[in-house]
């Protein structure tokens, strides 16, 4: 395999060439699960496009429930946001709430 990398020295590269992932691994996993990244807990991208698509959404997605809502993050055309922690009673919350925008 050959890796092109501005960065020889990084964590990565180190394990690339000692051929041993568990230590990397183990470091990755205790970093995710710091931040809160998956396979900690899980992540929602929720993406609305078209003009004045996002209009009263945020209020919408932040009274969801428990998940931690960043964002949103506006773009040209589509407003974006990250869904973070313990989701299931999120993603059951989220289906009528997609059906209602749709339907505007």
């Amino acid at each position: 395999m050959i890796v092109q990398t501005s960065i020889p020295d990084s964590d990565l590269m180190t394990t690339l060439r000692r051929g041993d992932p568990i230590p990397y691994l183990e470091a990755q996993l205790s970093e995710r699960a710091q931040t809160g990244l998956p396979p900690a807990s899980e992540i929602i991208a929720l993406e609305l496009r078209g003009e004045g698509s996002a209009l009263g959404a945020d209020v919408d997605i932040r009274a969801l429930g428990t998940a931690m809502v960043l964002g949103p993050a506006v773009m040209a055309d589509r407003t974006r946001w990250l869904l973070q922690g313990s989701l299931g009673p999120v993603r059951l919350a989220l289906r009528p709430l997609v059906q209602a925008w749709r339907e505007r």
